[in-house]
């Protein structure tokens, strides 16, 4: 199973993406924007990743890791709206929204979409890679 993240936004505050299962859309993706991958405040490099199911102490459910990020540990894919709730890992939605800045909405219902269209997948194949513009 291959999934890609095209990031396709970024601005000082964020970086906004759409996730593509098997080439087909299917959520959007927010992360803090890039800050050489420092630990807590950065996203993660571009580049190839393995992910794994994995159970998620902290929000009580199945989710999927990012496997060997250099120099980071504990990435995940999550719910949440804006980078306020994600302290360097995936967040996913539904649609993008423009709320105190750039955020992600109706993240509870991407982030099922996400799960139910990896149904049975126990890993996955990510790409990473930088496919659109910059902002201030």
């Amino acid at each position: 199973m291959n999934v890609t993240l095209y990031r396709v936004y970024q601005s000082p505050q964020v970086v906004q993406g759409v996730l593509l299962v098997s080439g087909v859309p299917q959520v959007v993706t927010l992360e803090r924007p890039w800050k050489n991958n420092r630990r807590n405040v950065s996203c993660i490099p571009d580049g190839e990743y393995e992910c794994t199911l994995t159970y998620s102490q902290k929000f009580g459910l199945y989710t999927y890791g990012v496997n060997d990020v250099p120099g980071r540990s504990g990435i995940i894919f999550h719910v949440g709206n804006t980078v306020k709730d994600t302290r360097g890992c995936i967040l996913v939605g539904s649609r993008f929204l423009n709320l105190d800045g750039l955020a992600i909405g109706e993240s509870q219902e991407g982030f099922n979409l996400f799960i139910r269209s990896l149904v049975s997948v126990q890993t996955f194949n990510l790409e990473v890679v930088w496919s659109g513009m910059t902002g201030n």
